[in-house]
Protein backbone atom coordinates (compact mmCIF):
# COMPACT_ATOMS: atom_id res chain seq x y z
CA UNK A 1 0.00 0.00 0.00
CA UNK A 2 1.32 3.48 -1.10
CA UNK A 3 1.72 6.13 1.29
CA UNK A 4 -1.25 8.12 -0.34
CA UNK A 5 -3.57 4.95 -0.24
CA UNK A 6 -2.58 4.39 3.48
CA UNK A 7 -3.22 7.75 4.54
CA UNK A 8 -6.82 8.01 2.58
CA UNK A 9 -7.59 4.52 4.35
CA UNK A 10 -6.93 6.10 7.75
CA UNK A 11 -8.51 9.08 6.89
CA UNK A 12 -11.69 6.81 6.20
CA UNK A 13 -11.54 5.87 9.08
CA UNK A 14 -11.50 8.24 11.34
CA UNK A 15 -14.64 10.34 9.37
CA UNK A 16 -16.29 7.24 9.85
CA UNK A 17 -15.04 7.21 13.51
CA UNK A 18 -16.07 10.93 13.92
CA UNK A 19 -19.40 10.19 12.26
CA UNK A 20 -20.08 7.60 14.47
CA UNK A 21 -19.74 9.27 17.61
CA UNK A 22 -21.70 12.28 16.54
CA UNK A 23 -24.52 9.67 15.26
CA UNK A 24 -24.20 8.49 18.57
CA UNK A 25 -24.49 11.45 20.50
CA UNK A 26 -27.94 12.88 18.33
CA UNK A 27 -29.31 9.78 19.16
CA UNK A 28 -28.84 9.21 22.87
CA UNK A 29 -30.10 12.15 23.34
CA UNK A 30 -32.84 12.12 21.50
CA UNK A 31 -33.91 8.98 23.30
CA UNK A 32 -32.62 10.25 26.30
CA UNK A 33 -35.42 13.46 25.91
CA UNK A 34 -38.83 11.97 24.71
CA UNK A 35 -40.30 15.54 24.85
CA UNK A 36 -37.99 16.75 22.27
CA UNK A 37 -38.60 13.59 20.05
CA UNK A 38 -41.78 14.57 19.96
CA UNK A 39 -41.03 18.16 18.78
CA UNK A 40 -42.17 19.75 22.25
CA UNK A 41 -40.74 22.63 23.70
CA UNK A 42 -38.64 22.05 26.74
CA UNK A 43 -35.97 23.39 29.57
CA UNK A 44 -33.21 22.32 28.12
CA UNK A 45 -31.82 25.40 26.51
CA UNK A 46 -31.47 26.86 29.36
CA UNK A 47 -28.05 24.91 30.30
CA UNK A 48 -26.79 25.96 26.75
CA UNK A 49 -25.28 28.87 28.30
CA UNK A 50 -21.19 30.24 27.04
CA UNK A 51 -18.64 29.01 29.08
CA UNK A 52 -14.67 29.82 28.33
CA UNK A 53 -13.90 25.86 28.16
CA UNK A 54 -15.22 24.43 24.97
CA UNK A 55 -14.75 21.01 26.55
CA UNK A 56 -18.07 18.84 27.48
CA UNK A 57 -18.43 17.45 30.38
CA UNK A 58 -21.44 15.10 30.69
CA UNK A 59 -22.58 14.26 34.36
CA UNK A 60 -22.71 10.80 36.43
CA UNK A 61 -20.90 7.34 36.24
CA UNK A 62 -23.28 5.07 34.71
CA UNK A 63 -23.30 3.07 31.01
CA UNK A 64 -25.45 5.51 29.51
CA UNK A 65 -23.44 8.34 30.39
CA UNK A 66 -20.34 7.21 29.64
CA UNK A 67 -21.23 6.32 26.41
CA UNK A 68 -22.86 10.13 26.08
CA UNK A 69 -19.00 11.28 26.82
CA UNK A 70 -17.41 9.44 24.25
CA UNK A 71 -19.68 10.47 21.78
CA UNK A 72 -19.51 14.47 23.23
CA UNK A 73 -15.60 13.87 23.03
CA UNK A 74 -15.76 14.30 19.24
CA UNK A 75 -16.96 17.79 19.45
CA UNK A 76 -13.95 19.87 20.38
CA UNK A 77 -12.03 17.92 17.63
CA UNK A 78 -14.08 18.63 14.92
CA UNK A 79 -15.35 22.64 15.64
CA UNK A 80 -12.16 24.02 13.79
CA UNK A 81 -10.48 27.42 12.74
CA UNK A 82 -9.69 27.80 9.21
CA UNK A 83 -9.72 29.50 5.90
CA UNK A 84 -13.50 28.56 5.39
CA UNK A 85 -14.18 29.64 8.87
CA UNK A 86 -15.41 33.51 7.41
CA UNK A 87 -18.36 31.71 6.68
CA UNK A 88 -19.50 31.12 10.21
CA UNK A 89 -19.88 34.15 13.18
CA UNK A 90 -18.79 32.20 15.72
CA UNK A 91 -15.17 32.18 13.83
CA UNK A 92 -15.56 28.58 13.83
CA UNK A 93 -16.70 25.66 11.38
CA UNK A 94 -18.14 22.04 12.51
CA UNK A 95 -16.24 18.87 10.08
CA UNK A 96 -17.62 15.93 8.79
CA UNK A 97 -13.29 15.12 10.26
CA UNK A 98 -10.91 16.95 11.86
CA UNK A 99 -8.23 15.46 8.99
CA UNK A 100 -8.14 18.21 7.18
CA UNK A 101 -8.86 18.79 2.99
CA UNK A 102 -5.58 18.03 2.35
CA UNK A 103 -5.83 14.46 3.52
CA UNK A 104 -10.04 13.53 3.37
CA UNK A 105 -10.12 15.17 0.17
CA UNK A 106 -13.33 17.19 1.52
CA UNK A 107 -12.26 21.05 0.96
CA UNK A 108 -15.47 21.80 2.31
CA UNK A 109 -16.96 18.89 4.82
CA UNK A 110 -19.99 20.72 5.06
CA UNK A 111 -22.30 17.67 4.79
CA UNK A 112 -25.17 18.94 6.13
CA UNK A 113 -27.32 16.09 5.24
CA UNK A 114 -26.88 14.00 6.66
CA UNK A 115 -23.50 14.50 8.63
CA UNK A 116 -23.51 17.62 10.08
CA UNK A 117 -27.36 17.72 10.92
CA UNK A 118 -27.07 14.56 13.21
CA UNK A 119 -24.02 16.48 14.88
CA UNK A 120 -26.29 19.47 15.53
CA UNK A 121 -29.29 17.58 16.75
CA UNK A 122 -26.64 16.59 19.67
CA UNK A 123 -25.54 19.69 20.54
CA UNK A 124 -28.97 20.73 21.63
CA UNK A 125 -28.00 18.78 24.83
CA UNK A 126 -24.42 19.59 25.53
CA UNK A 127 -24.15 22.38 28.09
CA UNK A 128 -21.91 24.58 25.65
CA UNK A 129 -23.66 26.98 24.06
CA UNK A 130 -20.15 27.12 21.40
CA UNK A 131 -21.38 24.44 19.56
CA UNK A 132 -25.05 25.02 19.10
CA UNK A 133 -24.15 28.49 17.94
CA UNK A 134 -21.36 27.12 15.31
CA UNK A 135 -24.18 24.94 13.96
CA UNK A 136 -26.57 28.14 14.02
CA UNK A 137 -23.90 29.77 11.88
CA UNK A 138 -23.77 27.04 9.24
CA UNK A 139 -27.44 27.18 9.06
CA UNK A 140 -27.57 30.68 8.48
CA UNK A 141 -24.88 30.58 5.74
CA UNK A 142 -27.77 28.32 3.90
CA UNK A 143 -29.68 31.10 2.17
CA UNK A 144 -26.53 32.23 0.51
CA UNK A 145 -26.35 29.04 -1.28
CA UNK A 146 -29.89 29.30 -2.57
CA UNK A 147 -30.76 30.42 -5.82
CA UNK A 148 -33.87 32.55 -6.40
CA UNK A 149 -36.04 29.76 -7.18
CA UNK A 150 -35.78 28.29 -3.88
CA UNK A 151 -33.30 25.37 -4.81
CA UNK A 152 -29.96 24.99 -3.01
CA UNK A 153 -27.03 24.68 -5.48
CA UNK A 154 -24.90 21.61 -4.76
CA UNK A 155 -20.58 20.94 -4.79
CA UNK A 156 -20.20 23.33 -7.60
CA UNK A 157 -17.12 24.06 -6.56
CA UNK A 158 -16.30 23.36 -3.31
CA UNK A 159 -16.35 26.17 -1.66
CA UNK A 160 -19.60 26.97 -1.49
CA UNK A 161 -23.11 25.30 -1.97
CA UNK A 162 -25.43 23.00 0.53
CA UNK A 163 -23.58 19.69 0.16
CA UNK A 164 -26.54 17.44 -0.83
CA UNK A 165 -30.15 17.56 -2.48
CA UNK A 166 -31.61 16.55 0.61
CA UNK A 167 -30.53 19.76 2.40
CA UNK A 168 -34.05 20.90 0.37
CA UNK A 169 -35.45 19.25 2.93
CA UNK A 170 -33.14 19.09 6.26
CA UNK A 171 -33.23 22.93 6.18
CA UNK A 172 -36.49 23.55 7.78
CA UNK A 173 -35.55 20.54 10.43
CA UNK A 174 -32.50 22.27 11.45
CA UNK A 175 -34.41 25.93 11.73
CA UNK A 176 -36.70 24.47 14.03
CA UNK A 177 -34.57 22.22 15.91
CA UNK A 178 -32.68 24.95 16.49
CA UNK A 179 -34.94 27.55 17.81
CA UNK A 180 -36.44 24.57 19.87
CA UNK A 181 -33.17 24.75 21.59
CA UNK A 182 -32.50 28.56 21.56
CA UNK A 183 -36.22 30.27 21.95
CA UNK A 184 -34.82 33.75 19.64
CA UNK A 185 -37.61 34.25 17.48
CA UNK A 186 -35.22 36.30 15.50
CA UNK A 187 -33.74 32.92 13.71
CA UNK A 188 -37.44 32.30 12.56
CA UNK A 189 -37.86 35.73 11.20
CA UNK A 190 -34.64 35.58 9.57
CA UNK A 191 -35.41 32.43 7.64
CA UNK A 192 -38.90 33.18 6.90
CA UNK A 193 -38.39 34.57 3.69
CA UNK A 194 -35.79 31.73 2.26
CA UNK A 195 -37.85 29.03 3.69
CA UNK A 196 -41.14 30.01 1.83
CA UNK A 197 -38.71 30.08 -1.25
CA UNK A 198 -37.21 26.46 -0.11
CA UNK A 199 -41.01 24.61 -0.25
CA UNK A 200 -41.90 26.54 -3.66
CA UNK A 201 -39.27 24.59 -4.85
CA UNK A 202 -39.89 21.59 -3.49
CA UNK A 203 -43.47 22.15 -5.13
CA UNK A 204 -42.46 22.99 -8.26
CA UNK A 205 -40.42 19.35 -8.46
CA UNK A 206 -43.35 17.39 -7.01
CA UNK A 207 -46.59 15.64 -8.56
CA UNK A 208 -50.07 15.94 -8.65
CA UNK A 209 -49.84 12.34 -6.94
CA UNK A 210 -47.27 13.97 -3.98
CA UNK A 211 -44.04 12.71 -5.45
CA UNK A 212 -40.81 14.37 -5.46
CA UNK A 213 -38.26 13.76 -7.85
CA UNK A 214 -35.60 16.47 -7.74
CA UNK A 215 -32.91 14.85 -9.74
CA UNK A 216 -33.51 13.69 -13.06
CA UNK A 217 -32.00 10.60 -14.53
CA UNK A 218 -28.34 10.75 -15.10
CA UNK A 219 -28.60 14.49 -14.36
CA UNK A 220 -26.32 14.32 -10.81
CA UNK A 221 -22.39 13.77 -9.45
CA UNK A 222 -20.83 12.01 -7.25
CA UNK A 223 -21.22 13.25 -3.78
CA UNK A 224 -24.84 14.79 -4.51
CA UNK A 225 -27.59 12.28 -3.84
CA UNK A 226 -31.04 11.87 -4.29
CA UNK A 227 -31.42 11.51 -0.55
CA UNK A 228 -27.83 10.73 1.98
CA UNK A 229 -26.53 8.06 0.32
CA UNK A 230 -24.34 9.72 -2.56
CA UNK A 231 -22.18 6.54 -4.08
CA UNK A 232 -24.82 4.76 -5.18
CA UNK A 233 -26.89 5.69 -8.31
CA UNK A 234 -29.94 3.80 -7.62
CA UNK A 235 -29.69 6.79 -4.56
CA UNK A 236 -28.51 9.62 -6.64
CA UNK A 237 -31.73 10.22 -8.41
CA UNK A 238 -35.61 9.81 -8.41
CA UNK A 239 -38.06 9.69 -5.94
CA UNK A 240 -36.57 7.85 -3.00
CA UNK A 241 -37.92 6.82 0.42
CA UNK A 242 -35.36 8.77 2.48
CA UNK A 243 -36.35 12.13 0.71
CA UNK A 244 -39.72 11.88 1.37
CA UNK A 245 -39.93 10.72 4.75
CA UNK A 246 -37.83 13.60 5.79
CA UNK A 247 -39.91 15.53 3.77
CA UNK A 248 -42.92 14.69 5.96
CA UNK A 249 -40.81 15.78 8.74
CA UNK A 250 -39.46 18.88 7.37
CA UNK A 251 -43.60 19.65 6.80
CA UNK A 252 -43.86 19.36 10.35
CA UNK A 253 -41.26 21.68 11.53
CA UNK A 254 -42.98 24.07 9.09
CA UNK A 255 -46.14 23.96 10.41
CA UNK A 256 -44.25 24.99 13.72
CA UNK A 257 -42.19 27.90 12.28
CA UNK A 258 -45.11 29.42 10.21
CA UNK A 259 -47.23 29.13 13.32
CA UNK A 260 -45.01 30.67 15.91
CA UNK A 261 -44.62 33.46 13.26
CA UNK A 262 -47.92 33.91 13.04
CA UNK A 263 -47.60 33.25 9.04
CA UNK A 264 -51.85 31.27 8.82
CA UNK A 265 -51.59 30.97 4.96
CA UNK A 266 -48.14 29.38 4.86
CA UNK A 267 -49.26 26.90 7.86
CA UNK A 268 -52.28 25.75 6.24
CA UNK A 269 -50.35 25.11 3.32
CA UNK A 270 -47.51 22.89 5.08
CA UNK A 271 -50.03 21.02 6.74
CA UNK A 272 -52.27 20.18 3.91
CA UNK A 273 -48.73 18.94 2.01
CA UNK A 274 -47.96 17.01 5.50
CA UNK A 275 -50.99 15.28 5.03
CA UNK A 276 -50.66 14.35 0.94
CA UNK A 277 -47.28 13.84 1.97
CA UNK A 278 -47.70 11.10 4.98
CA UNK A 279 -50.08 9.31 2.14
CA UNK A 280 -47.94 9.03 -0.37
CA UNK A 281 -45.52 6.96 1.97
CA UNK A 282 -48.33 4.42 2.22
CA UNK A 283 -50.17 4.68 -1.14
CA UNK A 284 -46.83 4.07 -2.99
CA UNK A 285 -44.25 3.59 -1.06
CA UNK A 286 -45.44 0.47 1.07
CA UNK A 287 -45.22 -2.66 -1.03
CA UNK A 288 -47.21 -4.86 1.43
CA UNK A 289 -43.66 -6.14 2.79
CA UNK A 290 -41.49 -3.33 2.69
CA UNK A 291 -40.90 0.38 1.59
CA UNK A 292 -39.84 0.82 -1.61
CA UNK A 293 -36.66 2.27 -1.96
CA UNK A 294 -37.21 4.29 -5.29
CA UNK A 295 -39.69 4.56 -7.01
CA UNK A 296 -38.41 5.90 -10.43
CA UNK A 297 -34.62 4.62 -10.62
CA UNK A 298 -34.31 4.94 -14.43
CA UNK A 299 -37.96 4.19 -15.07
CA UNK A 300 -37.98 1.20 -12.51
CA UNK A 301 -38.72 0.62 -8.96
CA UNK A 302 -36.00 -0.02 -6.37
CA UNK A 303 -36.60 -2.51 -3.14
CA UNK A 304 -33.18 -3.15 -2.29
CA UNK A 305 -34.58 -3.35 1.82
CA UNK A 306 -32.19 0.18 2.60
CA UNK A 307 -31.84 -0.18 6.35
CA UNK A 308 -32.85 3.87 6.17
CA UNK A 309 -35.89 3.47 4.13
CA UNK A 310 -37.77 1.06 6.70
CA UNK A 311 -36.90 2.12 9.73
CA UNK A 312 -37.16 6.13 9.44
CA UNK A 313 -40.47 6.03 8.79
CA UNK A 314 -41.01 4.16 11.95
CA UNK A 315 -38.73 6.56 14.04
CA UNK A 316 -41.04 9.34 12.70
CA UNK A 317 -44.15 7.37 13.67
CA UNK A 318 -45.36 7.34 10.14
CA UNK A 319 -45.64 3.32 9.89
CA UNK A 320 -48.34 1.46 11.43
CA UNK A 321 -47.96 -1.13 14.10
CA UNK A 322 -48.17 -3.92 11.28
CA UNK A 323 -46.01 -2.47 8.75
CA UNK A 324 -43.29 -1.77 11.50
CA UNK A 325 -43.66 -5.47 12.83
CA UNK A 326 -43.02 -6.75 9.19
CA UNK A 327 -40.18 -4.81 9.01
CA UNK A 328 -38.64 -5.77 12.22
CA UNK A 329 -39.26 -9.20 11.91
CA UNK A 330 -37.04 -9.43 8.62
CA UNK A 331 -34.22 -7.46 10.50
CA UNK A 332 -34.19 -9.11 13.73
CA UNK A 333 -34.09 -12.42 11.61
CA UNK A 334 -30.67 -11.27 10.11
CA UNK A 335 -29.19 -8.76 13.34
CA UNK A 336 -25.70 -9.95 12.62
CA UNK A 337 -26.22 -7.93 8.67
CA UNK A 338 -28.85 -5.32 9.59
CA UNK A 339 -27.25 -4.52 13.08
CA UNK A 340 -23.71 -5.24 12.28
CA UNK A 341 -20.40 -3.25 12.02
CA UNK A 342 -20.20 -1.33 10.05
CA UNK A 343 -24.14 -1.52 9.30
CA UNK A 344 -25.51 -2.77 5.78
CA UNK A 345 -27.44 -0.23 3.68
CA UNK A 346 -29.22 -2.79 2.29
CA UNK A 347 -30.11 -6.47 2.42
CA UNK A 348 -27.18 -8.80 1.12
CA UNK A 349 -27.41 -8.68 -3.12
CA UNK A 350 -26.77 -12.57 -4.58
CA UNK A 351 -24.22 -12.26 -7.43
CA UNK A 352 -27.15 -13.20 -9.50
CA UNK A 353 -29.34 -10.24 -8.52
CA UNK A 354 -26.93 -7.64 -9.19
CA UNK A 355 -27.80 -4.75 -11.40
CA UNK A 356 -25.62 -5.62 -14.13
CA UNK A 357 -25.22 -2.16 -14.47
CA UNK A 358 -22.61 -2.14 -11.84
CA UNK A 359 -20.46 -4.99 -13.56
CA UNK A 360 -17.02 -3.92 -14.07
CA UNK A 361 -18.21 -3.34 -18.02
CA UNK A 362 -21.85 -1.64 -17.12
CA UNK A 363 -22.98 1.85 -16.97
CA UNK A 364 -21.53 2.12 -14.00
CA UNK A 365 -18.51 0.09 -13.21
CA UNK A 366 -16.17 2.70 -13.61
CA UNK A 367 -16.86 4.99 -10.36
CA UNK A 368 -18.75 3.21 -8.12
CA UNK A 369 -17.43 2.51 -4.68
CA UNK A 370 -17.54 -1.36 -4.49
CA UNK A 371 -16.10 -1.33 -1.25
CA UNK A 372 -19.28 0.38 0.08
CA UNK A 373 -21.97 -0.67 -2.22
CA UNK A 374 -23.47 -2.77 0.94
CA UNK A 375 -22.40 -0.70 4.18
CA UNK A 376 -23.24 2.51 5.55
CA UNK A 377 -22.91 4.52 8.54
CA UNK A 378 -24.16 4.49 12.15
CA UNK A 379 -25.60 7.77 11.81
CA UNK A 380 -27.79 6.87 8.54
CA UNK A 381 -28.86 3.27 9.90
CA UNK A 382 -27.84 2.77 13.50
CA UNK A 383 -30.16 5.95 15.53
CA UNK A 384 -32.80 5.54 13.22
CA UNK A 385 -32.66 1.86 14.18
CA UNK A 386 -32.33 2.85 17.79
CA UNK A 387 -35.53 5.40 17.66
CA UNK A 388 -37.77 3.10 16.20
CA UNK A 389 -37.11 0.78 18.82
CA UNK A 390 -37.98 3.34 21.32
CA UNK A 391 -41.01 4.25 19.14
CA UNK A 392 -41.98 0.87 19.20
CA UNK A 393 -41.91 0.35 23.36
CA UNK A 394 -38.41 -1.73 23.03
CA UNK A 395 -36.10 0.38 25.09
CA UNK A 396 -34.15 -3.01 26.06
CA UNK A 397 -33.31 -3.09 22.86
CA UNK A 398 -32.37 0.24 22.22
CA UNK A 399 -30.45 1.01 24.93
CA UNK A 400 -28.86 -1.79 24.14
CA UNK A 401 -27.61 -0.68 20.64
CA UNK A 402 -26.93 2.45 22.25
CA UNK A 403 -24.23 0.65 24.78
CA UNK A 404 -22.85 -1.43 21.79
CA UNK A 405 -22.25 1.81 19.73
CA UNK A 406 -20.72 3.24 22.33
CA UNK A 407 -17.86 0.43 23.03
CA UNK A 408 -17.25 0.09 19.32
CA UNK A 409 -16.14 4.08 19.17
Amino acid sequence: MTDKSKIQKDSIGLERRSFLRMGLMSTAAISWVPSLAKGKDNSLATGNVNRKDISIQIEGAGSLNKALQICADIYPKNRISDILSFTNKSGYRMTVSPAGADVNGYPVAICMCPDLTFGMLGSRFVANRDYLDTFRGHLNQLPRNMRLNGKFFVNEDFLSGADRVLTQVMYPIWIWEIYLATGDIKLLEFHHEPLQRCLKYIESRTSPEGIVNQVDADDWQYSEGADWVDWCPERMEGSTCVYHTWYVRALECCVNIFRTLEDKKSETMCAERRKLQFDVLNKYFWNGKAYWDNLNFQGEKVGRFWCDSQIWPIAYGYSSKEQASTIFQRIDGSPEVFEGVPLRWCAPIAPGDEDPRYAADGKYGANMCPDLRQYSWFGRLGSGDILARYRLGQQDHALKLVLRFGEIV
